[in-house]
């Protein structure tokens, strides 16, 4: 049943956990500790958790338990817990953007998704005709991932951190079209630059390329930053103060905006993070 649920986890885990089970079981008979021992302990020995404390420290811990007193053996258990809440939660690798990662955008001000879909703008009313992107308030929709790729001039590796003033592309994942502004057309709703999405991969448009703008020395995963537009200076951005109707009722406009605002900061959210490299990007 282990190794059904946790096939991503390695054999010599396997057997370590085997063995804490054992202890568990013969020190502690009651339900719910046997429920800690056979669910909890696996699940924490996930990627979100270095591998050497779970798969050294935390037998070895466990095991010197059994011969303490009740007092120390009480004393050490909510230790032992307090360790656990820090390892998942504290630092795991993972603090900053990577180039090849798959993520949602998340507005700052918001909280609606980056978003796309094979829906083009009108071509008439100033529009592009090209598909069309934006704002999503739903967390689960796989029309808001998007990633992120190096330029035609200069390529960048899977997993390099990416610096604060990188230029990158966005490819929306479902339809494989790249994040895209231009001068001359205008948004639907507000009449501010038309953001829309074009191309692929290989295509060699300027106009798919935008800055990574922020404070740091490397783009944080926690922190916002601003993403602006490479060819005309705009700035990706969202007011919260036009929805669409239909045929893609209460999604919000997204456009671009000659100038850095609260509503121009974005984060990264959920998504598939390349585990970082040594070199930076």
């Amino acid at each position: 049943l282990r190794c059904l649920c946790f096939a991503n986890v390695n054999p010599l885990t396997l057997v370590l956990m085997a063995t804490m089970d054992v202890r568990f079981y013969k020190r502690y008979p009651s339900s719910h500790t046997r429920a800690f021992a056979t669910c909890v302990i696996p699940y924490l020995s996930s990627s979100s958790v270095h591998a050497s404390y779970m798969c050294f420290v935390l037998p070895v811990l466990i095991c010197l338990s059994v011969t303490m007193s009740s007092l120390r053996r009480a004393v050490f258990e909510i230790a032992l817990v307090a360790t656990l809440v820090v390892s998942c939660t504290g630092t795991t690798g993972y603090e900053h953007l990577t180039c090849g990662s798959s993520m949602k955008l998340q507005h700052q001000n918001s909280g609606c998704r980056l978003h796309s879909h094979e829906i083009n703008y009108g071509a008439s009313g100033g529009g592009s005709g090209q598909q069309s992107v934006t704002g999503m308030m739903s967390e689960t929709d796989a029309n808001s991932l998007w990633t992120i790729m190096g330029t035609p001039s200069r390529p960048c590796i899977p997993g390099a951190r990416l610096k604060c003033g990188t230029t990158i592309r966005l490819q929306h994942a479902n339809t494989g079209k790249l994040l895209h502004s231009h001068s001359g057309f205008v948004s639907p709703l507000s009449h501010n630059q038309e953001v829309s999405a074009l191309g692929s991969y290989d295509s060699t448009d300027p106009a798919d390329e935008w800055m990574l703008e922020c404070t740091e020395t490397l783009v944080s995963r926690t922190q916002p930053f601003r993403l602006k537009h490479v060819q005309t200076g705009y700035y990706l951005h969202h007011t919260s103060r036009h929805t669409y109707q239909r045929p893609i009722q209460g999604q919000r406009e997204i456009c671009a905006f000659p100038h850095a605002s609260e509503y121009n900061l974005w984060r990264a959210e959920q998504g598939f993070f390349v585990k970082p490299t040594a070199e930076s990007f």
